[in-house]
């Protein structure tokens, strides 16, 4: 026995790295026999404790649950997904159209029992047409594909098979499905297998004298059984130039009768269909009852031949068998017809041309019931049994034997079923829905697509939950970039389907990610998405402290990071609960719409920005409003009192008066606590804060005796 090839993962991001010098790690997995799928994560080889110390910073691989499963999706698969995807929302938007019609008109709304209107029915059809354009257009794609994929051909094939029958039969294109449906079906046969070979026809048509041929009659046959006439007639033209009087004469009357075989389409009202039908078969029986005689006349004239040029007993005998057969057939012998058909989709079709001419939609199955008793079907043929079973009206069946041969179909059919009011419990169609959906997960890409079909279904809603948590969400500064799904996407998506708890949730997960990549400014957008105020507080804390571990320079190079739009002075009125602190709210006391966090960052950022640049007043003026308009958190007011000395020292009168006795008072809130001089500490390098405090009481008092001085 062979030994089977190792399962090949490709996982993203990568778990486990050769060069990786990160401690040891392996994957652990387990199995799920009902998705044939696997869930892998990545762990340490020895055991480490329960709770990993707070310092320890887990890679994304490290934590990431990783799903694997069986299913495969050709690469080409894509584009029938997304048109038939096109096609699918389309339909559900004419349904809920119609019922939208049908409330404006005081009437009932369509229950799953009701037929749906004329109307309906020839949306439904125009739809159903559309599936069969997007397989064959998919069929194109796979057949100019230089690598081939001949299995996914194949299966292609039979989809178009099994969904244009579909259409045909159950959506006609009238709305009504009242009409004569003999040609429309084997036209369908025809489309389906054509039969005989355009070559063999060409070949018998090359010859002088082709009616010598072995396979002549055969042909013929074969022509008369698919409705072929023309073909027929034009190889049986020959037998109208012989040596023999009575026998030209005999194949021109049946020439032209043949000629004038009476179609259902060339008739507008089925009455006068019906009579001509009925005419043509009595002209027929003539010609058969005339036979026998007929060609005793030929035998004879040919006996008296003596250039030897003639037909002789043995050709006129088959000439004769082989006539009467093809008389037989024209004439709607029902034995006859059965005996020259080589598989049962043939026979439904000669039999609904020859047999039943004006049999409708709802008088297949009695057809059925005689073809198949002759032509038994293939149980090991998924092809011929969902034929049979749509031909048949066999809802379950049908909707089984379509997912045997791809999902796809079942989906699509049973969707199709369920607005043609034919399916009776709704659970069959979200079943096949579901299944459909279990397919396309393999390609995240296809994530909009998975859930819009969801929506559909009876319990999606929690399934779409699911879909959500398990998607990457992309930075917001890679998104034109990357693969992943944008946040905007992924709002507007939870937003349609009311689950914005789960955009706040990924928003969550994606602000602390991002926060320990120090990409603040993204992860302060994502935390504001998420509503979450006390992240956005830590966000501005740990901002505070890069300033005083890196510097100025950095603290402004990060907080540039941060969108515009949150920064904006505005920006605290329009979302007041994301903005105000949190400490102030719980004092009960109205909030302040200039205490927010992110606008105390881009004002200290900007006082820097001045003060590099010279522009000391402005610098001056910011920092001045920052204390005394209390924008400033509390715990950092030490830190302003400090920036403010140099602006004190100026030869030029920065601070004015007022704003001298506003910082005093500033300045008479923060000493003596403690609490108030945590970031102070940290600057001076764990110094007594209280003796640098106390060097801002001396440059407040020099430069308030210099306000007062100055005015006199």
């Amino acid at each position: 026995m062979a030994t089977p090839k190792p399962i090949q993962l490709q996982l993203h991001p990568v778990p486990i790295q050769s060069t990786s010098k990160t401690p040891s790690r392996t994957c652990h997995s387990i199995f799920d026999p009902k998705r044939n799928a696997l869930a892998l994560a990545v762990v340490a080889d020895k055991c480490v404790p329960k709770r990993p110390k707070s310092s320890t910073l887990l890679s994304v691989a490290e934590r990431s649950l990783y799903l694997a499963n069986s299913l495969t999706l050709h690469p080409s698969r894509r584009s029938l997904i997304t048109r038939s995807y096109e096609v699918f929302c389309s339909l559900h938007r004419v349904a809920a159209m119609c019922e939208e019609e049908e409330e404006a008109m005081d009437d009932h709304r369509q229950s799953p029992s009701k037929l749906p209107s004329t109307s309906q029915m020839q949306y439904y059809w125009r739809i159903g047409e559309q599936y069969v354009v997007a397989l064959r257009d998919y069929l194109n794609e796979l057949e100019q594909d230089e690598e081939g994929n001949a299995e996914e051909v194949d299966v292609v094939i039979q989809m178009i098979e099994a969904m244009s029958l579909f259409v045909l039969v159950h959506m006609p294109s009238d709305g009504r499905g009242d009409g004569i449906f003999a040609e429309q079906l084997l036209d369908w046969v025809n489309r389906s297998n054509p039969q005989p070979p355009k070559q063999e026809g060409e070949e018998l048509s090359s010859l002088a004298v082709p009616y010598e041929h072995v396979n002549f009659w055969p042909y013929i046959h074969a022509c008369v059984i698919r409705g072929h006439l023309a073909q027929a007639t034009a190889l049986l033209v020959p037998y109208t130039k012989t040596s023999n009087a009575t026998l030209n004469q005999l194949m021109t009357v049946t020439i032209a009768l043949m000629r004038s075989t009476p179609r259902s389409s060339a008739f507008t009202i089925e009455h006068q269909f019906t009579n001509a039908v009925h005419r043509f078969r009595k002209q027929v029986d003539q010609i058969l009852s005339s036979l026998d005689s007929e060609m005793e006349i030929v035998s004879a004239t040919e006996e008296k031949r003596s250039d030897g040029q003639g037909f002789d007993e043995d050709e006129l005998l088959h000439f004769q068998a082989s006539f009467k057969i093809l008389l037989e057939i024209i004439s709607g012998d029902e034995e006859r017809v059965s005996e020259a058909c080589y598989d049962w989709r043939e026979a439904i079709g000669a039999h609904l041309l020859w047999v039943h001419p004006t049999c409708r939609r709802d008088g297949l199955g009695p057809v059925m019931k005689t073809v198949t008793e002759n032509w038994p079907i293939d149980s090991t043929s998924i092809s011929d049994q969902l034929a049979s079973s749509i031909l048949r009206g066999e809802i379950d069946s049908m909707v089984h034997q379509a997912s045997k041969l791809d999902i796809w179909l079942a989906c699509h059919l049973a969707d199709l079923l369920d607005k043609l009011g034919a399916i009776p419990e709704r659970r069959l169609r979200d079943f096949y829905v579901l299944e459909y959906v279990d397919t396309l997960s393999v390609d995240q890409g296809l994530w909009r697509l998975m859930i819009d079909y969801l929506e559909t279904a009876h319990g999606g809603k929690e399934l779409i939950r699911q879909i959500i948590r398990r998607l990457i969400v992309e930075d917001l500064e890679h998104q034109s970039a990357g693969a992943g799904v944008g946040m905007v996407e992924l709002k507007e998506v939870c937003e349609k389907h009311a689950i914005e708890e789960e955009l706040a949730r990924s928003a969550r997960i994606m602000a602390r990610s991002l926060v320990k990549q120090r990409k603040y400014g993204v992860a302060v957008a994502y935390a504001v998405t998420a509503g979450d105020l006390k992240m956005i507080s830590r966000i501005s804390d740990l901002l505070l402290d890069e300033y005083i571990t890196q510097g100025p320079e950095e603290f402004a190079r990060l907080v540039d990071e941060i969108p515009n739009s949150l920064l904006h002075p505005t920006a605290p009125t329009i979302r007041p609960g994301l903005f105000f602190d949190q400490k102030q709210e719980d004092l009960g006391g109205a909030p302040n719409i200039h205490s927010s966090r992110l606008v105390f960052l881009s004002r200290y950022r900007d006082m820097h920005s001045y003060y590099a640049r010279g522009e000391r007043r402005a610098a001056a003026e910011t920092l001045v409003g920052l204390l005394t308009g209390e924008v400033a958190p509390k715990e950092w007011w030490a830190v302003c009192l400090i920036d403010v000395i140099p602006l004190l020292e100026d030869e030029e009168m920065l601070v004015g008066l007022a704003e001298t006795y506003e910082l005093l008072r500033c300045l008479e809130a923060v000493v003596g606590d403690e609490a108030y001089l945590r970031y102070l500490r940290q600057i001076v390098g764990g110094g007594n804060g209280e003796e640098q405090l106390g060097v801002v009481r001396y440059a407040l008092s020099r430069h308030l005796a210099r306000c007062l001085t100055s005015k006199y």
